[in-house]
């Protein structure tokens, strides 16, 4: 915690180091000024009276007191003295001035725009980000100031929606921080209050299906009643995420000498890059089984709404297997599974999953991995026939879009018996 005696001088020529930095006045106790590159703003910090009087834990709040240098040095500090001698006299703490802690922005204010301008761009994210606010954030805290949210409270909503599901609390308050730290932005809200909030992380999942089970799941899949009956398929064949899937559209499909690629566009993955993906004659028959609509969208917009894709027909595919302990996630991680247990390599399998590369040299390697990617998606189509007991045959063809190019046709099994990975 710098302090420093503030000055004009001082307050004109400093800079922040960071996005943010703070500064606190070492005259008025709890007097501090936010600098980043945009802005300096006033603040107070103080502790609650309110909550002490209750026999609360003491909690400590902030006041937004103005921008500098509209507001000068003299007048801020004037302003927290009075704060808090009004505190001390027992008084309504009104001076005038910025509402405590975020003003009179509505949290459902900041949900709405939060989910408009910031989770729509992010595709991957925005049913989940939705799914939260609707059913778990808005009825907690829907028509509160957001600068009157504590900490406490936020623990208190997350503790009761637990007994929805394990997962459900965690997700709401990785939503939460990140709606608060956008706002922080974009409506100037002085911090946010879920930012040192914590919660007891799930352990993590290392379900395997045996090819029994995944027969099964096929065999329930077969004829398609739903969209899960395609998405399910196509999760194992594909191991691609299932927002990425509901995405596909025609337009994104390109078949060259090696066969048919997906091209998964940049706002569509978990790292912001585009990818390829190999489709293997498996993935063609599957996806032949559905045609796409005028826009070429194998899925229809209604079925991106995850409680419609998956709740009944998931639940009559559960009973067709005979085990409820597995989900839809577990087809992907038993994809990859199975590859590697084949010989591909794990930095392969990032190619076909679509993980990020941290690795520096991945600055210089500039090579695309396809002819690699395809042999690995090849081996994971041998793996999954040899499991459902279907034999090798020639898929129907899956049309690309209208901007996709179209080379002659090359036979898949005359390339598939000789693809090893060294």
């Amino acid at each position: 915690m710098a302090r420093h005696m503030l000055t004009d001088e001082f307050l004109w020529n400093f800079e922040a180091q960071g996005e943010r930095q703070e500064v606190w006045d070492e005259l008025v106790p709890g007097l501090g000024i936010r600098c980043s590159s945009r802005k300096k703003t006033w603040f107070l910090v103080y502790d609650c009276p309110k909550v002490e009087s209750e026999g609360r834990p003491r909690q400590r709040r902030r006041l937004s007191l103005g921008d500098y240098p509209k507001k000068s040095l003299s007048q801020a500090r004037t302003d927290a003295r009075e704060f808090r001698d009004r505190l001390v006299a027992g008084l309504e703490p009104n001076l005038g001035m910025a509402e405590d802690r975020g003003g009179n922005l509505r949290f459902r204010d900041i949900a709405k725009n939060f989910l408009e301008k910031e989770s729509k761009a992010k595709k991957t994210r925005f049913d989940n980000d939705a799914s939260v606010i609707r059913t778990t954030l808005l009825p907690a805290f829907g028509d509160r100031s957001a600068g009157t949210i504590t900490r406490r409270e936020i623990r208190e909503v997350l503790q009761a929606a637990s007994h929805r599901g394990p997962s459900v609390p965690i997700q709401a308050l990785v939503t939460l921080k990140r709606m608060f730290q956008w706002a922080m932005e974009e409506f100037d809200l002085p911090f946010n209050p879920a930012s040192k909030v914590s919660w007891e992380q799930l352990p993590p999942r290392f379900r395997v299906l045996s090819s029994i089970e995944v027969r099964k799941i096929w065999e329930a899949c077969r004829v398609p009643r739903a969209a899960t009956d395609i998405l399910l398929p196509l999760r194992l064949v594909t191991a691609q995420r299932e927002v990425q899937l509901l995405s596909l559209r025609t337009s994104q499909l390109e078949r060259d000498s090696l066969g048919l690629w997906w091209n998964v566009p940049a706002p569509n993955t978990k790292t912001r890059k585009p990818y390829r993906v190999f489709l293997s004659p498996l993935a063609e028959e599957v996806l032949a089984r559905i045609e796409p609509d005028q826009s070429g969208a194998f899925f229809p917009k209604t079925s991106l709404r995850r409680s419609r894709v998956y709740a009944e027909p998931l639940r009559r595919i559960r009973m067709h297997v005979g085990t409820a302990d597995w989900r839809p996630l577990d087809l992907r991680r038993t994809a990859a599974t199975w590859m590697a247990q084949r010989g591909v390599p794990r930095f392969i399998l990032k190619r076909v999953l679509g993980h990020a590369d941290h690795d520096i040299t991945a600055v210089y390697d500039l090579y695309s991995y396809d002819k690699e990617v395809r042999s690995a998606v090849l081996i994971l189509e041998r793996a999954i026939r040899e499991a459902i007991g279907a034999p090798t045959s020639e898929p129907r063809s899956v049309s690309p879009g209208p901007a996709s190019r179209r080379p002659e046709a090359v036979s898949f099994l005359d390339l598939y018996p000789g693809e090893r990975l060294e």
